[in-house]
């Protein structure tokens, strides 16, 4: 005989999605790549939370690794590609405080940018949503034709968003921390969250004393 659950368990998390911003529309009119880029908003990376979950656990096996058999740039290395894993891990922001003697590799890091591809892709989806190009090819080389960048470039930057780790969401669970709820109380937190459906879209607005109104957009990829 199955009955009601008595109570539920809670193991609280950090997570960081990258997210390519919205410009504004004037960014497209200067007929060169901006210093500056306004823009109107944020767009998510598509993310499930197991993929984003192991993602981060290999990142950091991997430097732990490393890192023990006296790779000590290691370290280094993956805060350059990761630096909100520092936010998210104890260990890492310990070993960075303990690593004085640490350099850096010598030449430009590998997380640094002329163009950064988030902003690439960015870009690309305002060419897209705002009909002046059907395609992300055809966006590359309107971008190209606008000063934005030679295409070879601007193609390689818009992939390395879609492809490389560093711009893919990642996910820390601390079990150390977990509570068990009542059930009772569980239902009261559990009957604020809302499930999205296939496709289906839900908006959240607000306000920050700095940044004025908002509007979050939570939208189920599929």
């Amino acid at each position: 005989m199955t009955g009601k659950p008595k109570g539920y368990e809670v193991v609280p998390f950090r997570m960081s999605v990258p997210a390519a911003p919205k410009p504004a529309p004037e960014v497209l009119q200067g007929g060169r790549f901006p210093d500056k880029i306004p823009i109107l908003g944020l767009d998510g990376q598509p993310t499930r939370l197991q993929e984003a979950q192991r993602r981060a656990e290999e990142l950091l096996r991997r430097c732990r690794y490393r890192h023990e058999r006296g790779n000590r740039t290691a370290v280094i290395d993956l805060v350059r590609g990761h630096p909100e894993l520092v936010f998210m891990d104890a260990w890492l922001r310990q070993t960075l405080l303990n690593a004085t003697l640490l350099r850096k590799k010598p030449g430009r890091p590998r997380s640094s940018f002329y163009r950064h591809p988030l902003v690439i892709v960015g870009l690309v989806s305002h060419l897209r949503e705002t009909g002046e190009a059907a395609t992300v090819e055809e966006a590359l080389h309107r971008l190209d034709e606008l000063g934005f960048g030679f295409y070879d470039s601007l193609k390689s930057a818009y992939y390395q968003a879609h492809s490389e780790s560093r711009f893919q969401a990642v996910l820390k669970e601390y079990p150390a921390r977990r509570q068990l709820l009542a059930a009772e109380e569980a239902k009261r937190l559990l009957s604020r969250v809302r499930r999205l459906g296939p496709g289906e879209e839900i908006t959240y607005t607000g306000s920050d004393p700095r940044l004025g109104e908002l509007t979050v957009r939570f939208k189920d990829a599929g």
